[in-house]
């Protein structure tokens, strides 16, 4: 390892371990000596994303890609998909309101779940993420749940969830958020998913690693199905039945096993705090910012099937160490 590599090693620990001071004060050393490195330039751009200067962070990705001819493109899209996050604003208020109302007025809730239900309908988040989207890459595809695709067949596209967890989102329950992915055919080049209600945020691109709120995520190593977190998003699996045995087959090996579902689950997943997430039943918006961001903290990332996937209509998220275990109980009937 050359010596500037040890010095931008020694700054990501300093970032991972939220000396964002002292890792800027490193950075900068390292910008004025290294002017021209994308090494140098890609560690700026994490400092920036930590302390949400989405601009610097956005112009140091862009920085590094030109410097590295491509090779860390992920992070501007990175970069872009943290930028079109933020524009949840006004979700963010609706469901803030929804909590300040007095639970007793029958007709005061009606009104906020019918603004929250609006807010969801003209999907303002999405519309807004397009346009941006369209202006600035005006060959790239589009996907989202609202809108449905457009430019199909275009070699990139992004795809957008504006409210994943919306039966959540409506009733003032905080375990919802917003998923952007950039996509070549069915490979994700990066992904990202903004929990605005909770304060988290987490990116990721393959072989660039997964950043929760700006320091490093990890996947827990438990081991053991009887110390294991498990989660699903609906135990009733009314569709499909037959998942629903296998899931409460595995539910009852595991020491705790909760509905903490939606996009909220992978978010516990990825950072450590669960260990298993699972859904039978997925859309593309709902799964492909998530892969990247399981896979990168160290984890697994299925269809029910097994196949390494975000477009296999269903999804297995584990921890590495229970990965063969969970989807071997999950698969045994289906």
């Amino acid at each position: 390892m050359s010596m500037l590599a040890r010095r931008i090693e020694e700054a990501e620990a300093l970032l991972a371990r939220g000396e964002v001071a002292a890792a800027q004060a490193a950075a900068q050393l390292l910008q004025r000596q290294h002017p021209s490195d994308p090494g140098v330039c890609m560690l700026l751009s994490l400092i920036a994303l930590r302390e949400r200067r989405l601009d610097q962070a956005l112009f140091f990705a862009q920085r590094t890609r030109d410097l590295a001819r491509g090779h860390a493109e992920p992070w501007m899209q990175i970069g872009i998909c943290e930028g079109e996050l933020r524009r949840t604003d006004r979700a963010l208020a609706a469901f803030e309101q929804a909590l300040t109302i007095d639970p007793a007025s029958a007709r005061a809730r009606a009104a906020v779940l019918g603004a929250l239900t609006d807010v969801r309908r003209y999907a303002e988040a999405e519309r807004v993420a397009r346009e941006w989207i369209a202006a600035r890459f005006p060959g790239d595809g589009i996907m989202g749940e609202e809108f449905g695709e457009s430019g199909a067949g275009a070699r990139r596209r992004w795809i957008l969830d504006p409210i994943d967890g919306t039966k959540a989102f409506v009733r003032g329950v905080p375990l919802w958020g917003t998923l952007v992915a950039c996509c070549e055919g069915d490979t994700v080049l990066a992904g990202a998913a903004c929990y605005p209600a909770v304060g988290e945020l987490v990116v990721a691109a393959p072989g660039e690693g997964c950043w929760w709120n700006g320091a490093r995520a990890q996947v827990s190593n438990v081991s053991a199905l009887n110390d294991a977190t498990v989660l699903v998003t609906d135990d009733r699996f009314v569709e499909r039945p037959a998942r629903g045995a296998q899931w409460h087959a595995l539910a009852a090996q595991a020491a705790v096993a909760r509905t903490w579902g939606d996009c909220f689950g992978y978010l516990l997943v990825a950072t450590g705090r669960a260990d298993v997430m699972v859904d039978d039943i997925v859309n593309p918006w709902d799964a492909a910012a998530l892969q990247p961001i399981i896979t990168e903290a160290g984890g697994v990332f299925t269809a029910w099937n097994g196949h390494a996937t975000a477009f296999g209509g269903s999804a297995i998220a584990t921890n590495r160490a229970l990965a063969e275990r969970v989807r071997t109980i999950l698969q045994e009937s289906t």
